[in-house]
């Protein structure tokens, strides 16, 4: 058993920009910062973390861990880009009550695993449930201003909103939870062949406020499989493929939307890759991989004065990827790659 304890305080200054792109994808420079210097936060965070191994006896294992997190945050001011057909670009400028932001996240699991034999073949059982729980508390009341049709260095340029963004007490912003049952086994039928097969009773509980109030709740489940085949040619190769569900909460809209504090549905996605993994020797190993990840698309309208954030459609990414991994030293590690 062990436990641990962080404390973490983070001041930025002059924040990398948000981009929401519509319809318009532009070229931009992402060494850069498009904000207004004026950006900036101020954050506090402290976790706790204690996890328990217990060999029970040479068939059972009993593995389990806690979290415990706070962060305190005071975000002074953000900006939020939106792109155009024209080139051009809105923005909003935020403004924010001093007393400032706060989240609590909780998370705990537990699991047994179980080593077994059955007509030659190694099975590594593993049952089990996993717990995470968050809420967000904000200031009930932003300030904002919102520019149409600027140009990137006119928005850099744009002045922080002159109104006082008044204080009080911190308020339910959003509350999510997620709950899973899972079991899977991982399979060795011999010194090539070996397979994973699980599945998770994931449940997504999502609620949303508005100036403190409930305004929103769902609360779904889904069964979602992972499934992964492994083959060894010889030794140092070993190639793969797999296929995994998972579910995911729904956004919940942010202010500067038409539909703030809406939650979106939640989301299945589906990821399909087949890979390899290849050790040169001892100190050199490298990875590639062909993925396909298909889920619902969000993304913000092009509405004026204010977009709306809309659930529509499927969005897909897939590619490739390739790594490379060197040791250079027993102390030193090079890791390198593109997608």
């Amino acid at each position: 058993m062990d436990l641990n304890y962080a404390h973490r305080k983070l001041i930025q200054e002059n924040m990398k920009s948000i981009f929401y792109v519509n319809t318009y994808r532009p070229n931009l420079d992402v060494s850069k910062s498009y904000s207004s210097d004026w950006t900036s936060s101020d954050e506090e965070n402290d976790r706790i973390m204690s996890s328990l191994k217990w060999n029970i006896n040479d068939i059972f294992t009993l593995r389990s861990s806690l979290l415990y997190e706070k962060s305190d945050r005071k975000l002074i001011a953000t900006q939020s880009i939106y792109t155009r057909p024209d080139g051009l670009y809105n923005a909003y400028n935020f403004k924010y009550p001093t007393q400032g932001q706060e989240s609590e996240n909780y998370s705990g699991n537990m699991y047994l695993d179980s080593k077994f034999e059955i007509f030659d073949v190694n099975h590594l059982l593993t049952v089990g449930y996993s717990e995470n729980y968050q809420k967000y508390l904000m200031g009930s009341y932003a300030i904002n201003s919102y520019l149409v049709g600027k140009t990137l260095d006119e928005i850099k340029n744009s002045s922080l909103p002159n109104a006082i963004a008044p204080n009080g007490l911190k308020v339910p912003d959003n509350k999510t939870q997620y709950k899973n049952v899972l079991i899977g086994d991982d399979i060795v039928f011999d010194d090539q062949w070996s397979a994973l097969v699980g599945f998770n009773y994931a449940t997504v509980i999502q609620t949303s406020y508005s100036s403190g109030v409930q305004s929103s709740k769902y609360d779904e489940s889904a069964l979602t499989p992972t499934l992964s085949l492994m083959y060894k040619p010889f030794e140092d190769l070993t190639t793969y493929v797999t296929y995994i569900e998972s579910l995911e909460a729904g956004s919940v809209v942010g202010d500067s939307y038409s539909n703030s504090g809406e939650i979106l549905d939640p989301l299945v996605s589906k990821q399909y890759e087949v890979g390899a993994k290849y050790s040169i020797n001892e100190s050199i190993l490298l990875t590639s991989a062909l993925f396909r990840i298909e889920k619902a698309n969000q993304y913000s309208d092009l509405a004026t004065p204010k977009p709306k954030y809309v659930q529509d459609g499927e969005q897909i990414h897939q590619g490739m990827e390739l790594t490379a991994t060197g040791k250079v030293t027993d102390n030193l590690t090079i890791f390198g790659g593109g997608t």
